[in-house]
């Protein structure tokens, strides 16, 4: 659990696609949240609506984030480093 002593001073762009795969993942999106902030990270979440909105948030809102993180419904997880 974050904690005064695990400080957010990283930060995480996660990007998820509801509707790829069977959707299994959406229930999951809390944890992976927590998991991340327990690691020191401040989250910003953005779910994608349409084909080619991931690199749109990312091209508009990545610069700067330490991490980008991409969810899909079957469970299909990247984890891209350095500020973009």
């Amino acid at each position: 659990m974050t904690t005064a002593s695990t400080p957010l001073d990283k930060s995480a762009m996660l990007i998820i696609n509801p509707v790829s795969g069977k959707k299994l993942v959406l229930r999951y999106i809390p944890d992976i949240i927590r998991r991340l902030m327990d690691a020191g990270y401040m989250v910003s979440t953005f779910i994608t609506s349409r084909r080619g909105e991931a690199t749109e948030f990312v091209q508009s809102y990545g610069a700067g984030s330490g991490r980008i993180v991409t969810v899909d419904g079957v469970w299909v997880i990247a984890i891209l480093s350095g500020n973009c």
